[in-house]
């Protein structure tokens, strides 16, 4: 059985890094590197908790530092250390759902209170990341995992 569904109309992994990045800014907390990882992830288990299905298909590894979508990591590694909006990628208009786009600015906002080492605590102790990392570093974070551990925490 497939890991998830997969849909044409998906958005990809930087397209959503471009819009948290996008989002951030505007609420005037920009993101470091690491801290786009967590919003990812965490915009990924809010996705899945509502709808089922992923925001994006890359896969999330557990690496050492936290939860890192290779993809985005390659696109912003030689940046600094904050990031801005103009650092992302292109994202034409009609090319994202608005059930994406809300999923996305809804995450930034309700984690932009948070510093990157609350919201680093928060997401390493999620069962998902701690179970892909007992496999070793690099392990994958299962999407299935993902959303039934936010499924059974509506609080985070």
């Amino acid at each position: 059985m497939p890991e998830s569904r997969i849909s044409t109309n998906m958005i990809n992994a930087l397209s959503a890094a471009s819009l948290a990045l996008q989002y951030s800014e505007q609420a005037s907390h920009p993101s470091s590197r690491m801290r786009l990882q967590l919003l990812l992830y965490l915009a990924q288990g809010h996705m899945l908790r509502e709808t089922k299905n992923p925001l994006f298909n890359e896969h999330i590894y557990a690496w050492d530092e936290g939860p890192v979508i290779p993809e985005v990591f390659g696109k912003y590694k030689n940046y600094g250390d904050i990031l801005c909006a103009s650092d992302g990628i292109n994202v034409a208009p009609g090319s994202v759902s608005q059930k994406d786009r809300e999923t996305i600015r809804e995450t930034v906002r309700m984690y932009a209170p948070w510093n990157d080492i609350g919201l680093e605590q928060l997401v390493l102790s999620t069962l998902p990341w701690i179970n892909a990392h007992k496999d070793g570093p690099n392990g994958i974070i299962r999407k299935t995992a993902i959303g039934g551990y936010f499924s059974e925490h509506p609080e985070i």
